[in-house]
């Protein structure tokens, strides 16, 4: 299999080595196509089994470790590993396409699907235990409880299981998605915000509607306009977006694939322009051999972090949706001129 492999220890992470692991997330996912700027997930169908996924090695202080299977298509988390056992979201027949290509060395019944789905709202979802993600505290302490609960699952409370899927969602999928929930982990990292935090409103309205944001930009003109989308601030309070320039879509990092209306508004990625190879094409460090070897690469990997110090970076609400008025700052990194404020 050639999945592409992530490693985040939370005993030595540091803004840098925070931010390197989002934007390789972000750089494993993308198509070659942007829409203002804003990278494009790549087409369903058009990545086969073995490539589907990605995938990320979690460690805490105490060394307890998960790996996190993350889907290419659309950034969903669709289970997890821990030793020689698996666990999936109900959605996700482990034994059929194309989860079976996951985790090919743990079989039978040590592939087991989990009692709850992975939606963040609905029957049988990650809040009908955990309550509502609003309430759920996120952050470098919370997502080492996360892997301390997932990795000992069969001691544990389902809710916490849920509150950890909650978690890693977030801070995971939801902050490749959107530069404002990054910034929001990465300012709860350097200490310029409290090291536990709690969604804003801001946060819970982009993830719940990543969708709609993107069918928006699909209605574009030739102007860049559409039609009005409600958002919600940090407050909580409605906001309309009409316009590629709102500030809004500095936030956005990626949307999922979609037909435009306007083909104009698209362009080859800065980051794919002049290269000769495929984005698909992983080195022979991504290539796992074993549960076993991978694990310990990821390891040594985090050592190395440790010891050569921080890394060079990479440069609402209805609280639904698939993990899927004070803007605070904008952290596209990009300079947009034809941006405006949101009114």
């Amino acid at each position: 299999m050639v999945f592409r492999r992530f490693t985040l220890n939370t005993e030595c992470v540091d803004e840098d080595i925070y931010r390197s692991l989002i934007e390789a997330i972000r750089d494993a996912v993308a198509s070659q196509f942007d829409f203002q700027g804003i990278r494009i997930l790549r087409e369903p169908g058009t990545l086969p089994d073995n490539r589907r996924f990605l995938l990320v090695t979690l460690i805490n202080e105490d060394n307890y470790d998960i790996t996190v299977a993350i889907d290419r298509i659309n950034l969903y988390v669709v289970g997890y590993q821990c030793s020689d056992l698996c666990f999936f979201f109900m959605e996700n027949d482990p034994h059929a396409a194309p989860y079976r290509a996951l985790f090919p060395e743990i079989r039978g019944q040590c592939r087991t699907p989990l009692p709850f789905g992975g939606n963040y709202t609905g029957d049988h979802q990650l809040n009908s235990l955990a309550g509502n993600r609003a309430h759920i505290h996120l952050g470098m302490r919370a997502l080492s409880d996360a892997i301390r609960w997932l990795s000992t699952r069969g001691q544990v409370r389902e809710a916490d299981l849920q509150v950890s899927f909650v978690v890693i969602i977030q801070m995971l999928s939801e902050a490749a998605r959107f530069r404002y929930i990054e910034q929001r982990v990465v300012d709860s990292i350097t200490g310029r915000a409290p090291r536990s935090f709690l969604p804003d409103g801001r946060m819970l309205s982009l993830e719940n509607h990543w969708t709609d944001l993107r069918d928006v930009m699909v209605q574009a003109d030739s102007s860049g306009n559409f039609p009005p989308l409600k958002l919600q601030d940090h407050n909580y309070r409605d906001h309309h977006v009409s316009s590629v320039t709102f500030n809004v879509f500095a936030d956005v990092a990626l949307i999922k694939f979609a037909r435009f209306r306007n083909a104009g508004l698209l362009s080859v990625s800065r980051r794919n322009r002049g290269h000769g190879h495929s984005d698909d094409d992983d080195d022979d460090a991504n290539r796992p051999t074993s549960s076993g070897q991978a694990l310990e690469r990821d390891r040594q990997r985090a050592r190395n972090q440790q010891n050569q110090g921080p890394s060079t970076s990479r440069r609402n609400n209805n609280n639904q949706g698939r993990h899927s008025g004070n803007q605070g700052p904008t952290t596209s990194g990009r300079n947009n001129p034809r941006r405006r404020e949101e009114l």
